[in-house]
């Protein structure tokens, strides 16, 4: 990558995320990481990972998996890549919604304002 900071990809963790939806996105991203300081080292890395929740509580993923997320909807940063795995929304997509943070966009534009989607 020839920019000096890091692309920003933040993986929306919730109850009854698939496992694989959730980890091939991570592994991918902090993989290419490691081979960019390989081949060039000192350099900073190429993406920064981190998975984003609505609260900082655990979550469990559908096979059972715990997953502490790194950052929830209030202390969350602005990402340059939002990835929204599969899994059962039913319990997310339920119930009172939190007011995302001014730098995402609102839950129904969320998916809209992607770059792109994982498709496994």
């Amino acid at each position: 990558m020839s920019s000096a900071q890091p692309l920003q990809i933040a993986i929306l963790v919730f109850d009854d995320v698939e496992a694989l939806d959730l980890g091939g996105p991570y592994e991918v991203f902090t993989t290419a990481s490691r081979m960019h300081q390989r081949l060039h080292p000192g350099a900073p890395d190429a993406f920064e990972v981190c998975c984003v929740a609505r609260t900082l509580d655990p979550v469990r993923a559908r096979a059972g998996l715990r997953v502490l997320p790194d950052a929830d909807f209030a202390s969350a940063t602005a990402p340059d890549v939002l990835i929204v795995p599969g899994g059962v929304v039913d319990a997310a997509a339920a119930g009172p919604r939190p007011k995302p943070p001014r730098c995402w966009p609102p839950w129904t534009r969320w998916r809209a304002a992607c770059r792109w989607t994982w498709r496994g």
